[in-house]
Protein backbone atom coordinates (compact mmCIF):
# COMPACT_ATOMS: atom_id res chain seq x y z
CA UNK A 1 0.00 0.00 0.00
CA UNK A 2 2.46 2.42 0.93
CA UNK A 3 4.87 1.47 -1.79
CA UNK A 4 8.86 1.82 -2.18
CA UNK A 5 8.34 4.91 -0.49
CA UNK A 6 9.50 2.82 3.08
CA UNK A 7 12.47 2.33 1.72
CA UNK A 8 14.40 5.99 0.53
CA UNK A 9 17.48 6.13 1.88
CA UNK A 10 20.84 5.69 2.78
CA UNK A 11 22.04 6.52 6.58
CA UNK A 12 18.19 5.33 7.42
CA UNK A 13 17.80 3.00 4.34
CA UNK A 14 15.33 0.14 4.99
CA UNK A 15 15.23 0.95 8.86
CA UNK A 16 11.38 1.58 9.41
CA UNK A 17 10.56 -1.92 7.94
CA UNK A 18 13.90 -3.73 9.72
CA UNK A 19 12.18 -2.53 13.13
CA UNK A 20 8.63 -3.15 12.30
CA UNK A 21 9.71 -6.80 11.00
CA UNK A 22 11.81 -7.02 14.07
CA UNK A 23 9.43 -6.05 16.74
CA UNK A 24 7.07 -9.10 15.56
CA UNK A 25 4.39 -7.05 17.03
CA UNK A 26 2.35 -6.59 13.64
CA UNK A 27 2.28 -9.06 10.48
CA UNK A 28 1.00 -7.39 7.83
CA UNK A 29 0.30 -3.76 7.00
CA UNK A 30 -3.47 -4.92 7.65
CA UNK A 31 -2.29 -6.19 10.88
CA UNK A 32 -0.76 -2.22 11.35
CA UNK A 33 -4.29 -0.89 10.80
CA UNK A 34 -6.61 -2.73 12.38
CA UNK A 35 -4.92 -2.99 15.52
CA UNK A 36 -4.52 1.08 15.33
CA UNK A 37 -7.96 1.32 14.62
CA UNK A 38 -8.51 -1.08 18.06
CA UNK A 39 -5.94 1.42 20.01
CA UNK A 40 -7.87 4.23 18.94
CA UNK A 41 -11.65 3.58 19.39
CA UNK A 42 -11.05 1.15 22.76
CA UNK A 43 -12.89 -1.72 20.40
CA UNK A 44 -12.16 -5.01 19.82
CA UNK A 45 -14.55 -5.12 16.97
CA UNK A 46 -12.52 -4.39 14.02
CA UNK A 47 -11.61 -7.61 12.79
CA UNK A 48 -9.26 -8.62 9.56
CA UNK A 49 -12.44 -9.47 7.74
CA UNK A 50 -14.00 -6.12 7.20
CA UNK A 51 -13.62 -4.72 3.27
CA UNK A 52 -10.86 -2.06 4.04
CA UNK A 53 -8.57 -4.43 5.49
CA UNK A 54 -8.97 -7.17 2.78
CA UNK A 55 -8.62 -4.38 0.07
CA UNK A 56 -5.16 -3.80 1.68
CA UNK A 57 -4.40 -7.52 1.37
CA UNK A 58 -5.71 -7.72 -2.17
CA UNK A 59 -3.14 -4.46 -3.03
CA UNK A 60 -5.97 -2.34 -4.03
CA UNK A 61 -6.54 -0.06 -1.28
CA UNK A 62 -4.40 3.10 -1.14
CA UNK A 63 -3.39 5.64 1.80
CA UNK A 64 -6.20 7.76 1.13
CA UNK A 65 -8.21 4.54 1.50
CA UNK A 66 -6.86 4.14 5.32
CA UNK A 67 -6.84 8.11 5.77
CA UNK A 68 -10.31 8.39 5.44
CA UNK A 69 -11.18 5.30 7.50
CA UNK A 70 -9.39 7.01 10.37
CA UNK A 71 -11.19 10.07 10.01
CA UNK A 72 -14.33 8.91 10.54
CA UNK A 73 -14.10 6.46 13.66
CA UNK A 74 -15.30 6.72 17.00
CA UNK A 75 -12.23 7.94 18.70
CA UNK A 76 -12.28 6.80 21.97
CA UNK A 77 -9.39 9.29 22.67
CA UNK A 78 -8.16 11.61 19.55
CA UNK A 79 -4.95 11.38 18.43
CA UNK A 80 -2.25 14.18 19.30
CA UNK A 81 0.26 13.77 16.85
CA UNK A 82 3.76 15.17 18.46
CA UNK A 83 5.40 15.90 15.38
CA UNK A 84 4.06 16.50 11.63
CA UNK A 85 6.44 17.09 8.87
CA UNK A 86 6.44 20.53 7.03
CA UNK A 87 6.70 19.53 3.45
CA UNK A 88 8.83 21.89 1.91
CA UNK A 89 9.36 22.33 -2.05
CA UNK A 90 11.91 19.78 -3.12
CA UNK A 91 11.50 16.98 -0.28
CA UNK A 92 11.70 13.66 -1.11
CA UNK A 93 9.42 11.28 1.20
CA UNK A 94 11.53 8.69 2.51
CA UNK A 95 12.33 6.21 5.67
CA UNK A 96 13.48 9.50 7.32
CA UNK A 97 9.88 10.75 7.94
CA UNK A 98 8.53 7.63 9.18
CA UNK A 99 11.91 7.71 11.85
CA UNK A 100 11.61 10.85 12.85
CA UNK A 101 8.15 11.04 13.85
CA UNK A 102 8.21 7.59 15.69
CA UNK A 103 11.65 9.01 17.31
CA UNK A 104 9.53 12.20 18.33
CA UNK A 105 6.54 10.76 19.42
CA UNK A 106 8.60 8.67 21.58
CA UNK A 107 10.32 11.87 23.23
CA UNK A 108 7.34 13.54 23.71
CA UNK A 109 6.26 10.65 26.12
CA UNK A 110 8.84 10.63 28.38
CA UNK A 111 9.16 12.54 31.54
CA UNK A 112 11.81 15.14 32.53
CA UNK A 113 13.84 12.87 34.60
CA UNK A 114 14.69 10.89 31.34
CA UNK A 115 16.73 13.70 29.67
CA UNK A 116 19.67 11.35 29.08
CA UNK A 117 17.32 9.80 26.82
CA UNK A 118 15.71 12.37 25.05
CA UNK A 119 19.19 13.77 24.43
CA UNK A 120 19.70 10.16 22.41
CA UNK A 121 16.30 10.54 20.71
CA UNK A 122 17.07 14.45 19.82
CA UNK A 123 20.40 12.77 18.04
CA UNK A 124 18.22 10.63 15.83
CA UNK A 125 16.25 13.30 14.83
CA UNK A 126 18.78 15.10 13.69
CA UNK A 127 20.03 12.28 11.28
CA UNK A 128 16.64 12.26 9.83
CA UNK A 129 17.13 15.95 8.95
CA UNK A 130 20.47 15.06 7.74
CA UNK A 131 19.20 12.69 5.61
CA UNK A 132 15.91 14.59 4.31
CA UNK A 133 18.51 17.90 3.47
CA UNK A 134 20.52 15.09 1.22
CA UNK A 135 17.98 13.70 -0.46
CA UNK A 136 16.53 17.02 -1.75
CA UNK A 137 20.12 17.68 -3.04
CA UNK A 138 19.70 14.26 -4.64
CA UNK A 139 16.40 15.04 -6.01
CA UNK A 140 18.17 17.80 -7.70
CA UNK A 141 21.10 16.02 -9.80
CA UNK A 142 23.13 13.91 -7.70
CA UNK A 143 25.77 11.60 -9.20
CA UNK A 144 25.98 8.04 -8.22
CA UNK A 145 29.57 8.81 -7.20
CA UNK A 146 27.93 11.70 -4.50
CA UNK A 147 25.88 8.78 -2.94
CA UNK A 148 28.75 6.57 -2.33
CA UNK A 149 30.71 9.61 -1.03
CA UNK A 150 27.88 10.35 1.53
CA UNK A 151 27.18 6.69 2.30
CA UNK A 152 31.66 6.43 2.72
CA UNK A 153 31.47 9.67 5.12
CA UNK A 154 28.67 8.45 7.68
CA UNK A 155 29.43 5.29 7.93
CA UNK A 156 33.18 5.31 7.63
CA UNK A 157 33.32 2.41 4.90
CA UNK A 158 35.49 2.37 2.04
CA UNK A 159 33.52 4.22 -1.14
CA UNK A 160 35.88 1.97 -3.69
CA UNK A 161 34.04 -0.85 -2.31
CA UNK A 162 30.76 0.53 -2.04
CA UNK A 163 31.74 1.75 -5.96
CA UNK A 164 31.72 -2.07 -6.19
CA UNK A 165 28.06 -2.29 -6.41
CA UNK A 166 28.93 -6.25 -5.46
CA UNK A 167 27.50 -8.78 -3.12
CA UNK A 168 29.90 -7.69 -1.02
CA UNK A 169 29.68 -4.12 -1.07
CA UNK A 170 25.57 -5.26 0.08
CA UNK A 171 27.47 -6.81 2.97
CA UNK A 172 29.82 -4.29 4.33
CA UNK A 173 26.63 -1.83 3.80
CA UNK A 174 23.98 -3.55 5.54
CA UNK A 175 26.42 -4.67 8.33
CA UNK A 176 27.74 -1.18 9.06
CA UNK A 177 24.15 0.33 8.86
CA UNK A 178 22.76 -2.25 11.66
CA UNK A 179 25.09 -2.05 13.68
CA UNK A 180 25.31 1.49 13.71
CA UNK A 181 21.41 1.85 14.77
CA UNK A 182 21.29 -1.38 17.16
CA UNK A 183 24.30 0.67 19.31
CA UNK A 184 22.74 4.01 19.58
CA UNK A 185 19.28 1.17 20.21
CA UNK A 186 21.66 -0.19 23.07
CA UNK A 187 22.75 3.45 24.64
CA UNK A 188 19.00 3.65 24.99
CA UNK A 189 18.45 0.52 26.70
CA UNK A 190 22.55 1.19 28.85
CA UNK A 191 20.57 4.57 30.54
CA UNK A 192 17.57 2.75 31.28
CA UNK A 193 18.89 0.32 33.48
CA UNK A 194 22.13 2.52 34.54
CA UNK A 195 24.96 0.49 32.99
CA UNK A 196 28.00 3.01 32.39
CA UNK A 197 29.00 0.82 29.64
CA UNK A 198 26.98 -1.41 27.05
CA UNK A 199 27.24 -4.73 27.17
CA UNK A 200 25.34 -6.58 25.22
CA UNK A 201 25.96 -6.41 21.30
CA UNK A 202 29.62 -7.47 22.06
CA UNK A 203 28.53 -10.63 23.65
CA UNK A 204 25.61 -11.72 20.21
CA UNK A 205 28.39 -11.12 17.44
CA UNK A 206 27.52 -14.15 14.77
CA UNK A 207 30.63 -16.30 14.17
CA UNK A 208 31.17 -19.11 11.14
CA UNK A 209 32.08 -22.73 12.26
CA UNK A 210 33.98 -23.33 8.85
CA UNK A 211 34.87 -26.73 9.22
CA UNK A 212 30.99 -27.29 9.77
CA UNK A 213 30.14 -24.23 7.50
CA UNK A 214 27.28 -23.25 10.09
CA UNK A 215 26.61 -20.15 10.76
CA UNK A 216 25.51 -19.58 14.43
CA UNK A 217 23.21 -16.01 14.30
CA UNK A 218 22.85 -13.56 17.30
CA UNK A 219 19.65 -14.97 18.45
CA UNK A 220 21.49 -17.70 18.82
CA UNK A 221 24.11 -16.30 21.04
CA UNK A 222 21.55 -14.75 23.06
CA UNK A 223 20.44 -17.80 23.70
CA UNK A 224 23.66 -19.15 25.07
CA UNK A 225 24.06 -15.57 27.13
CA UNK A 226 20.62 -16.44 29.10
CA UNK A 227 21.58 -20.32 29.35
CA UNK A 228 25.36 -18.80 30.64
CA UNK A 229 23.80 -16.63 32.91
CA UNK A 230 21.90 -19.34 34.73
CA UNK A 231 24.70 -21.15 35.02
CA UNK A 232 26.72 -18.07 36.31
CA UNK A 233 23.86 -17.55 39.00
CA UNK A 234 22.67 -21.06 39.94
CA UNK A 235 25.93 -23.37 39.42
CA UNK A 236 28.58 -21.24 40.25
CA UNK A 237 29.77 -20.40 36.57
CA UNK A 238 29.55 -25.00 35.85
CA UNK A 239 28.37 -25.29 32.26
CA UNK A 240 25.02 -27.60 32.16
CA UNK A 241 23.67 -29.42 29.53
CA UNK A 242 20.95 -27.50 28.05
CA UNK A 243 17.81 -29.67 29.69
CA UNK A 244 18.91 -28.45 33.00
CA UNK A 245 18.26 -24.81 31.09
CA UNK A 246 14.92 -25.88 30.25
CA UNK A 247 13.86 -27.37 33.41
CA UNK A 248 14.91 -23.98 35.05
CA UNK A 249 12.56 -22.38 32.85
CA UNK A 250 9.60 -24.83 33.14
CA UNK A 251 9.92 -24.63 36.79
CA UNK A 252 9.92 -20.61 36.30
CA UNK A 253 7.00 -21.01 34.39
CA UNK A 254 5.32 -23.00 37.17
CA UNK A 255 6.17 -20.19 39.60
CA UNK A 256 5.02 -17.82 37.59
CA UNK A 257 1.10 -16.30 39.08
CA UNK A 258 -0.16 -15.97 35.28
CA UNK A 259 1.90 -18.55 33.35
CA UNK A 260 1.61 -21.14 36.28
CA UNK A 261 -2.39 -21.16 35.86
CA UNK A 262 -1.57 -23.55 32.70
CA UNK A 263 1.17 -25.62 33.86
CA UNK A 264 0.91 -28.93 35.53
CA UNK A 265 3.13 -28.28 38.96
CA UNK A 266 6.36 -30.24 38.25
CA UNK A 267 9.47 -29.34 40.00
CA UNK A 268 11.49 -32.75 39.76
CA UNK A 269 10.53 -33.76 36.51
CA UNK A 270 9.37 -30.87 34.55
CA UNK A 271 7.82 -31.47 30.91
CA UNK A 272 10.29 -29.62 28.77
CA UNK A 273 9.42 -30.41 25.19
CA UNK A 274 7.82 -26.98 24.36
CA UNK A 275 10.47 -25.24 25.49
CA UNK A 276 13.17 -27.58 23.77
CA UNK A 277 10.91 -26.94 20.57
CA UNK A 278 10.48 -23.24 20.61
CA UNK A 279 14.58 -23.35 21.16
CA UNK A 280 15.14 -25.08 18.26
CA UNK A 281 13.01 -22.99 16.00
CA UNK A 282 15.09 -20.10 17.31
CA UNK A 283 18.21 -21.76 16.73
CA UNK A 284 17.06 -22.43 13.10
CA UNK A 285 15.74 -19.22 11.37
CA UNK A 286 12.78 -18.28 13.45
CA UNK A 287 12.69 -14.65 15.18
CA UNK A 288 11.81 -14.38 18.88
CA UNK A 289 8.18 -13.33 19.23
CA UNK A 290 8.33 -10.55 22.59
CA UNK A 291 5.64 -12.85 24.05
CA UNK A 292 7.95 -16.01 23.69
CA UNK A 293 10.45 -14.29 24.78
CA UNK A 294 9.30 -13.02 27.49
CA UNK A 295 7.78 -16.92 28.44
CA UNK A 296 10.51 -18.67 27.81
CA UNK A 297 13.09 -16.46 28.70
CA UNK A 298 12.46 -13.49 30.87
CA UNK A 299 10.69 -15.30 33.23
CA UNK A 300 14.14 -16.30 34.92
CA UNK A 301 14.12 -12.06 35.50
CA UNK A 302 10.76 -10.51 35.59
CA UNK A 303 7.21 -12.33 36.02
CA UNK A 304 5.38 -12.86 32.64
CA UNK A 305 3.11 -9.58 33.84
CA UNK A 306 6.19 -7.23 34.33
CA UNK A 307 8.40 -7.92 32.02
CA UNK A 308 5.59 -6.41 29.31
CA UNK A 309 6.08 -3.09 30.72
CA UNK A 310 10.53 -3.27 30.94
CA UNK A 311 11.31 -1.06 28.22
CA UNK A 312 15.41 -2.59 28.44
CA UNK A 313 13.62 -6.21 28.20
CA UNK A 314 11.88 -5.13 24.78
CA UNK A 315 15.31 -3.63 23.59
CA UNK A 316 17.32 -6.51 24.28
CA UNK A 317 14.81 -8.54 22.47
CA UNK A 318 14.43 -6.16 19.42
CA UNK A 319 18.30 -5.51 19.33
CA UNK A 320 19.01 -9.25 18.63
CA UNK A 321 15.79 -9.37 16.02
CA UNK A 322 17.65 -7.02 14.13
CA UNK A 323 21.18 -7.97 14.18
CA UNK A 324 19.94 -12.01 13.30
CA UNK A 325 16.80 -10.37 10.49
CA UNK A 326 19.79 -8.93 8.49
CA UNK A 327 22.22 -11.80 9.22
CA UNK A 328 19.89 -14.10 8.16
CA UNK A 329 18.92 -11.86 5.00
CA UNK A 330 22.27 -12.24 3.73
CA UNK A 331 23.13 -15.77 4.59
CA UNK A 332 20.53 -16.81 2.20
CA UNK A 333 22.12 -14.10 -0.11
CA UNK A 334 25.32 -15.94 -0.42
CA UNK A 335 24.27 -19.70 -0.74
CA UNK A 336 24.70 -21.86 -3.60
CA UNK A 337 27.58 -19.29 -4.77
CA UNK A 338 30.91 -20.80 -5.57
CA UNK A 339 32.28 -17.40 -3.14
CA UNK A 340 29.79 -18.51 -0.45
CA UNK A 341 32.47 -19.37 2.21
CA UNK A 342 34.40 -16.23 1.28
CA UNK A 343 31.49 -14.08 1.61
CA UNK A 344 30.45 -15.79 4.74
CA UNK A 345 33.44 -14.79 5.94
CA UNK A 346 33.19 -12.15 5.11
CA UNK A 347 29.57 -11.36 6.86
CA UNK A 348 31.68 -12.56 10.28
CA UNK A 349 34.17 -9.88 9.88
CA UNK A 350 32.18 -6.86 9.00
CA UNK A 351 30.19 -7.79 11.97
CA UNK A 352 33.17 -8.34 14.48
CA UNK A 353 34.37 -4.27 13.03
CA UNK A 354 31.26 -3.56 16.50
CA UNK A 355 33.51 -1.60 18.38
CA UNK A 356 34.64 0.40 15.04
CA UNK A 357 30.98 1.69 14.75
CA UNK A 358 30.58 2.12 18.36
CA UNK A 359 33.36 4.80 18.88
CA UNK A 360 31.97 6.50 15.59
CA UNK A 361 28.42 6.90 17.27
CA UNK A 362 30.07 7.89 20.76
CA UNK A 363 31.91 10.61 19.29
CA UNK A 364 29.84 11.68 16.70
CA UNK A 365 27.00 11.59 20.03
CA UNK A 366 29.42 13.46 21.88
CA UNK A 367 30.40 16.26 19.62
CA UNK A 368 26.10 16.37 19.29
CA UNK A 369 25.62 17.01 23.41
CA UNK A 370 28.77 19.71 23.22
CA UNK A 371 27.86 21.74 20.04
CA UNK A 372 24.05 21.32 19.33
CA UNK A 373 25.09 19.74 15.98
CA UNK A 374 25.81 16.66 13.94
CA UNK A 375 28.66 15.99 12.32
CA UNK A 376 29.77 13.03 9.81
Amino acid sequence: MFGDKQDIGLMLHGLPRLLIDASKLIESEADFIVKCARLFTGKDTYTHDQQLFRNIRAGTSTVDDVVNFFTHLPHKKKPVFSWQPEYQKGDIVGDWIIIRSWVSGFRHALDEEDKDIKDILLFIEEHCEAERAFLRECKKGASRKALYQYISIWLTVNQEVMEENSLKADITFLTRITLYWCIVLEKIAAIWIHQEKPKLINSIMPTLDKDKSEFSHSNEKLLSKFKKEYERIHHEGKTKPWTHFYKHIAVMKQQDDELGKDCIPDTVDPDVEAIKQQFKRWRKDSLFTFSAFRKNLLVSYYSFGDSKKELEAFLIYLISNCLTSVQMTLVKRCNKREDTEQLLTHIEAEFAKVEEVRDLVEKRFQHYIKNGTLQP
